[in-house]
């Protein structure tokens, strides 16, 4: 069940270093942090400045929704590996040392945002290395609706769950665990099946696990959003949907998780979710789901 677990916690804690990777020549055993920027209200207003070295990956979280393009200035060929981009996380790794002038990276948000973007000089690293950053509003603005990672990838690190305990986001009634069989309505599309489902519920947070398995002629499914609607088919919610890998390939099996906050005293009402595949295609339904 630890996919399931874990499909819990990756909103309080996403450390993306990757600490078995050897740190380049620019480095000598660097200090891993984690930073906290305020976007700015102007855009005249001094860029923030994030250290970054090669070896180390260094994830953005925000507050917002992005557009469908994180924007990198031109010339920076070959010194940032392909960037994992999701709904409002961006990861980049430098493939080497960037040049000392440093690296624009500019990230877009939808209509509506205010501020519309947000700016980061990357810079190379001497000591420590910027391995988290997590990117808040202006003062005085409430974060928008979160919205999912594109793809996150679900890692146990010891100690997840203890810091979810402490965060006090699980309430202070039991965790429940039920195994749906028979009890939801599942409508598989062809060539992808949902073996098994379960859910876990606090009084604040509920995870609806499942195994999904993919047909061995079928190309790649790679998760997208979840829709959570009620029974008029009106969107109530949108979460991520994490799974223990990337993506789902073809004649393999995967666990994946979608975590839903409640809202503790309102009863339980029958809702539906989907699982959508990203940039649309195959999703699972599944009804009937009382949460």
């Amino acid at each position: 069940m630890l996919p399931a677990l874990c499909g819990l916690v990756p909103l309080l804690v996403s450390l993306a270093g990757r600490p078995g990777d050897a740190p380049s020549s620019q480095v000598s055993s660097p200090v891993l942090r984690a930073l906290r920027v305020v976007i700015p209200e102007v855009t005249s207003a001094p860029v923030a400045q994030v250290r970054v070295a090669p070896g180390f990956a260094t994830t953005f979280r925000f507050g917002a929704p992005f557009e469908s393009a994180v924007v990198v200035t031109e010339g920076t060929e070959g010194l940032l590996a392909p960037m994992e981009v999701g709904a409002t996380t961006v990861t980049i790794e430098p493939t080497t040392d960037l040049p000392e002038a440093g690296v624009l990276l500019m990230v877009g948000f939808v209509d509506g945002h205010s501020p519309a973007r947000a700016s980061f000089l990357l810079v190379p690293a001497s000591g420590e290395v910027d391995v988290q950053v997590r990117v808040m509003p202006p003062p005085g603005q409430a974060p928008p609706l979160q919205l999912r990672p594109e793809t996150p990838r679900a890692r146990y690190t010891s100690g997840l769950f203890a810091r979810l305990v402490l965060s006090g986001r699980l309430g202070n009634g039991a965790i429940t665990f039920t195994r749906m069989q028979g009890a939801l309505d599942v409508t598989d599309v062809g060539d992808l099946k949902t073996l098994t489902k379960n859910l876990y519920r606090s009084d604040t947070l509920a995870v609806v696990a499942m195994r999904l398995k993919l047909s061995s002629a079928s190309p790649p499914w790679v998760p997208g959003e979840a829709w959570l609607l009620d029974m008029k088919g009106h969107v109530v919610g949108r979460s991520p949907v994490w799974m223990d890998g990337t993506r789902l390939d073809p004649g393999q099996e995967r666990d994946a998780a979608v975590e839903v906050e409640l809202v503790p005293g309102v009863p339980p009402r029958l809702l539906r979710l989907e699982l959508r595949e990203k940039n649309g295609g195959r999703t699972v339904h599944l009804k009937d789901l009382k949460l």
